[in-house]
């Protein structure tokens, strides 16, 4: 008997929903589209469907660079993730994976439990599973278990693809990841405590792009007015050690001339999140930084009133030095009016 022949069909999108049974990808763009996005740096998303079902979810970060790859099940919700970095010029490593949460049975109470599961590589092979153990939807009721083992890393590399060839990277057996969970015996886990909740987003340059869009306005548009704050932030060291040392080497090419803080607020996909504040920093940021429509006071005001000026919109403000220089002082200002505030 013959094989039955795959037909696969690629759908292109700014981002993913996460809800693929109706075959969509938010923001579609066309493959032409796509791959001027690829060219310039920009990141999109890939849906893959195989025989007219979706497969497969392929994330390019900005600089063309794989990050991550989704394995959607029969439901078309992700079963199996992949998360990649191109560690090396050309050639991308496997740095983590997730299996998606399933069901399983308590042995003690002959309840329903569910189990989500991730494994960080390193490059030497040594390899951390994390199993989160939920009971229920309180965090209380969440046990997070933590194992090391080792694996061999040559099969975690891949080549770098270019645009829209990625069968390479849709490789379910890459690694085999229940044979690195039967390395670790009962005794070696050792129990975390509840798991951490997941950084949180308090703006994202992908929140503009409906708005930047019909505006005609280019698409770095969407990034500008946090620039200004990202530069502020990292300048009065109110960011996280963990940030300053995953944005050392963009940094450092900043202040030699060949990155700008736009590569550094893309180097976390264009976005704001608490994990990259001090925690005097996310205080100051819950407090005075919001994008909300609501809010009358607070930096998207100030933003306003100091740059908006005669232009038709806030989008419209470039990023420059000269605007920085002009905002800076305000956010200077109401950073000291906070702390007083707090005294």
């Amino acid at each position: 008997m013959a094989a039955s022949t795959i037909h696969r069909e690629y759908r292109f999108g700014r981002h993913w929903s996460g809800q693929f049974k109706d075959k969509n990808v938010s923001l579609e763009v066309s493959r032409e589209r796509a791959l001027d996005q690829h060219s310039t740096g920009e990141g999109y998303t890939v849906l893959i469907l195989e025989n007219g079902k979706p497969s497969y979810v392929v994330v390019v970060g900005t600089g063309t660079k794989i990050r991550g790859v989704q394995f959607l099940d029969a439901s078309c919700q992700t079963g199996l993730s992949f998360q990649f970095s191109e560690i090396e010029e050309g050639r991308l490593f496997l740095k983590w994976a997730s299996v998606g949460k399933r069901m399983t049975t308590d042995d003690r109470t002959g309840g329903l439990v569910g189990i989500a599961k991730s494994y960080t590589f390193s490059r030497e092979g040594k390899v951390t599973i994390e199993k989160i153990v939920s009971r229920g939807p309180l965090k209380e009721q969440c046990e997070t278990w933590v194992a090391h083992t080792q694996c061999d890393p040559s099969g975690l590399w891949e080549k770098t693809p270019p645009f829209g060839e990625f069968d390479p990277l849709i490789k379910r057996d890459r690694v085999d990841l229940a044979a690195l969970e039967a390395q670790c015996p009962p005794e070696s886990w050792v129990r975390q405590g509840p798991p951490p909740e997941p950084p949180k987003p308090y703006d994202k340059a992908a929140y503009h792009d409906e708005a930047v869009a019909k505006l005609g306005l280019p698409k770095e548009h969407t990034e500008n007015h946090t620039l200004f704050f990202l530069r502020w932030l990292l300048e009065t060291n109110l960011v996280s050690e963990w940030y300053l040392k995953e944005t050392a080497e963009t940094r450092e090419a900043c202040r030699e001339g060949k990155a700008t803080v736009r590569d550094v607020y893309r180097q976390m996909a264009s976005a704001l999140m608490d994990d990259m504040l001090s925690a005097e920093g996310a205080e100051f940021v819950k407090d005075y930084y919001s994008v909300s429509k609501v809010r009358l006071a607070g930096y998207p005001r100030d933003y306003e009133i100091t740059l908006q000026g005669n232009l038709a919109s806030s989008y419209h403000v470039p990023y420059t030095e000269e605007n920085y220089q002009r905002i800076r002082p305000v956010i200077d200002r109401r950073y000291q009016d906070w702390k007083r505030q707090r005294q």
